[in-house]
């Protein structure tokens, strides 16, 4: 019997402007777009793009990807009623990227369509679930589910419940393993009512990487007094493996300190093959009134992470987000790379009022022995608005597209009076030994207001050595190739 196949690709109207050598594609509408992944999920060297958004119908995620040098919505997902986490990845190792939800009625997951050929329904498991219910039915996070944790060339699922990290494998998605977490019960009040309006549980914050550069993944565990690092032993059992003591003075420092509180970094600063532990503290002198934000170096030896007492990260003033570590000038040592917001009187009255500019300038600290310098470099300055603090939240969007070389930047300033928003772009000259901005795009926002979610991340799509811009509104988004 012969088979018709009808392959349906879904367009959006695009609107082209040209300035110099960017291109600016418009896509939409939303009612609220909630998350944004960007990441290549078919190893083709082209990132795609996927769209989480919620509606008065429910939450969908959207899949666009690149194909002839447009941006194509190839793939739409329904989500699955109760749904809080998903992710992007191959679970069923067929070497076909999956989307995978989780929620408090099971666990769902099928192919992900990059060719607009309906693929199969969802696959459930019942028997794999949340026990995380959230009141705020908008909500919808990605987290990494799916792992190759032992480097056997399949997949793990790895779940992250109330009481437990369950790992599952992939072929029979059966449980192999579970790690005891330690959560914590939060609640909100209502004013003038004595009872919880709203129970929530905090979830440690969880890291998935090959800590000692054996092949196989540890998985980090951050809670409020200790982060825990669990190995696989030869059974394949997980077992704790290491503890590190916080302080009590971890509040601020790599992290958010608007948003977040004190989340730690894992990179290998000194290129030898295994990741050190960065974890926040932070000294608050009061009668100087000054700020010193402190980063403990964590190194491994004999099985064993410890600190370096005089190997510690000092940074004057709040750091406005995650730093980030860059291997510049072809050093055996990373850089590492902060904006500080300066702790004096203009920006305290400015963060405490909650709105209004301030001149943040990005620094960036050098290392020699393993010793960061306490004199930085100011690399450049931008004008930053407290009320757009949550553009800044998840990433920065530095762009290293050559090895050795001071990363690009790339920033949006919206002005809500004349309701536009001016795309800019830094570039490092090593002629000048400087950075040098320009405006790349002015985007026209009708109906933006401070009060709205926009962020601007960065994407492979256009093929050329450096990354494309992907600005993402509430309820469309733009991205902006070079020709």
């Amino acid at each position: 019997m012969k088979k018709t196949v009808f392959v349906t690709i879904f367009f959006y109207s695009i609107q082209l402007i040209y300035c110099d050598n960017w291109q600016l594609a418009e896509f939409g509408s939303y009612q609220r777009i909630t998350n944004t992944i960007i990441r290549d999920i078919n190893n083709d060297g082209f990132d795609e793009i996927i769209i989480a958004s919620f509606s008065n119908s429910g939450k969908k995620v959207d899949v666009y990807t690149m194909r002839d040098k447009s941006l194509i919505l190839t793939d739409s997902f329904n989500v699955p009623e109760s749904t809080i986490f998903f992710d992007a990845g191959d679970i069923d190792n067929d070497s076909q990227c999956d989307m995978v939800f989780l929620s408090s009625n099971g666990l769902y997951y099928r192919t992900i369509s990059l060719t607009g050929i309906k693929l199969d329904t969802y696959t459930k498991k019942p028997g794999i679930k949340s026990e995380i219910v959230v009141p705020q039915p908008e909500i919808l996070s990605d987290v990494c589910m799916i792992s190759d944790l032992d480097g056997d060339g399949q997949n793990e699922l790895i779940i992250e419940n109330v009481r437990a990290i369950e790992i599952y494998e992939t072929r029979t998605l059966s449980k192999i393993s579970s790690i005891n977490l330690e959560t914590f019960l939060e609640f909100s009040m209502i004013p003038g009512q004595f009872y919880p309006h709203y129970i929530f549980y905090t979830l440690p914050i969880i890291h998935i990487t090959d800590l000692d550069g054996d092949g196989k993944k540890e998985i980090i565990t951050k809670f409020p007094k200790t982060m825990n690092i669990f190995a696989q032993n030869s059974k394949g059992k997980w077992l704790l493996n290491n503890i590190i003591q916080i302080g009590k003075d971890n509040i601020y420092f790599l992290s958010n300190s608007f948003i977040k509180f004190s989340f730690p970094i894992i990179d290998d600063i000194n290129q030898d093959s295994i990741k050190e532990i960065i974890i926040s503290t932070a000294n608050l002198d009061m009668p100087k009134i000054q700020f010193e934000a402190v980063g403990d170096i964590y190194y491994l030896g004999k099985g064993t992470f410890s600190i370096q007492s005089n190997e510690r990260i000092v940074i004057k003033g709040i750091p406005l987000s995650l730093p980030y570590f860059f291997y510049i000038n072809e050093s055996d040592s990373k850089e590492l790379i902060c904006p500080v917001i300066p702790f004096n009187l203009i920006s305290i009255f400015g963060i405490l009022n909650g709105s209004g500019d301030i001149r943040v300038p990005f620094y960036s600290y050098k290392q020699t022995k393993g010793v960061f310098h306490k004199t930085p470099k100011k690399l450049f300055t931008i004008s930053f608005k407290i009320e757009n603090v949550t553009s800044l939240v998840e990433e920065i969007p530095f762009d290293q597209y050559e090895k050795g070389v001071y990363p690009d930047f790339y920033y949006f300033t919206p002005n809500e009076k004349k309701k536009f928003a001016e795309i800019e772009y830094y570039s490092y000259s090593t002629e000048k030994r400087d950075y040098a901005t320009k405006t790349i795009q002015t985007i026209n926002l009708e109906n933006y207001t401070s009060e709205l979610p926009a962020s601007l991340k960065i994407a492979y799509l256009s093929g050329n050595r450096k990354k494309d811009v992907v600005f993402i509104l509430h309820d469309r988004f733009y991205i902006i190739t070079r020709n």
